[in-house]
Formats: C-alpha cells, sequence, structure tokens
C-alpha cells in the first residue's frame, strides 16, 4: 500500500479548509446546483485548466487560475449569493400552514397522481403485450423497479428524470418507460416486451 501526505502531494496547501456554520455548506452546495454556478461555463474546465498548470505550489495554483480566469471567482459568487438572497425571502413567508400543505401535496396528491400513473402504464402495456403485470416489491422498487409486465421489470420515469438523475438511470437493471406529461394527462410510446 501507498501512501503520501498532503504535503507529498503538493507544497504550500492551506493548512485546512474553511470551516463552515452548521448547514451553510449543505444549504450553499443546494444553491450552486441550482445556480450552476460553478460549471464549466462559469468557473471553466478544471481538469483541463489543471493541465496547463506547471507548478506545485497551492499559491502558483491560485495565482494561476486568477491570471486565466480573472471574473470567474466573482461571477460565481455573485450567481450564488443572489440566489440565496432569494432564498432568504422566500423562507420568510414560511409558516406552519404552507409546511403542512406541502406535506400533504407531496404525501398525499403526489403519491397518488404518481402511482396511479405507474399503475395506468403498467395496466396498458401489459394489455397491448397481452401479459399479466404487478406492482414491484419493496425490495425490487428499492432497485428502481416500478413493477412487472409478464416477467419482464419496468421503471416507469418522466422524460424530465433524464434531465435530473442521468447517473440513476445506468444503475436500474429493468426496462425504463418514459412518459410525457400534457395539459390533458400523459403520453408514452407503445412497447412491445
Amino acid at each position: 500500500m501507498i501512501r503520501a501526505s498532503l504535503k507529498e502531494i503538493a507544497e504550500d496547501l492551506p493548512s485546512n479548509s474553511t470551516s463552515f456554520p452548521k448547514y451553510v455548506s449543505g444549504l450553499l452546495n443546494q444553491v450552486n446546483r441550482i445556480t450552476q454556478a460553478t460549471r464549466p461555463k462559469n468557473v471553466g474546465q478544471m481538469t483541463e485548466l489543471f493541465k496547463e498548470f506547471k507548478g506545485d505550489k497551492y499559491s502558483e495554483w491560485v495565482s494561476f487560475y486568477k491570471k486565466k480566469m480573472p471574473k470567474a471567482l466573482d461571477l460565481a459568487t455573485e450567481k450564488i449569493y443572489n440566489k440565496v438572497k432569494e432564498f432568504e425571502t422566500a423562507v420568510k413567508k414560511i409558516n406552519r400552514s404552507i409546511v403542512k400543505d406541502w406535506v400533504e401535496d407531496l404525501v398525499l396528491t403526489k403519491t397518488f397522481v404518481g402511482l396511479g400513473i405507474n399503475n395506468f402504464i403498467l395496466k396498458k402495456l401489459a394489455e397491448i403485450n397481452k401479459k399479466g403485470y404487478r406492482l414491484a416489491t419493496k425490495s425490487e422498487e428499492s432497485k428502481g423497479i416500478d413493477g412487472y409486465i409478464g416477467n419482464t421489470p419496468v421503471s416507469i420515469k418522466p422524460d424530465t428524470y433524464i434531465k435530473i438523475k442521468p447517473e440513476l438511470l445506468e444503475k436500474i437493471k429493468a426496462k425504463i418507460i418514459f412518459y410525457h406529461k400534457t395539459k390533458e394527462g400523459i403520453e408514452f410510446d407503445e412497447i412491445k416486451l
């Protein structure tokens, strides 16, 4: 086993990373995800920049980066800070009644609509394929399976899922059926199984 200290990897690293008050780092991560402030288009493609970098000291890296991307840190900071201010305004509007309405909407309405859509799609595709269907067990559901049409495991996702969680699609070991929400209802492709 090879071991190396951070000092061996790079000289003059800061002694420790910044510590933030409780919840702040997690909150800023979420805000950053929403604003996409530190995406390559805003702060540069880090791997490529690091390939260009010829030094081995942290202070040299800071100087190199700031010379290469002089406005990036300030622009990213501004995007995130502006969104935090919007969140502050929104948080001030939240009261117990709004939280209760949100919980009911999530647990009751969205569950009923979402599972109703899944059940409808399973039933319709089973009908088309002249096969039986069933909902997934708790164990199967934990693997991303929503049900079976015949012996084929299927996962039913809104088409927006691709944009939100593309990395999770590779982990689902089932036939993925995408549907699109419209003003009138849903649309999905007829799939032969």
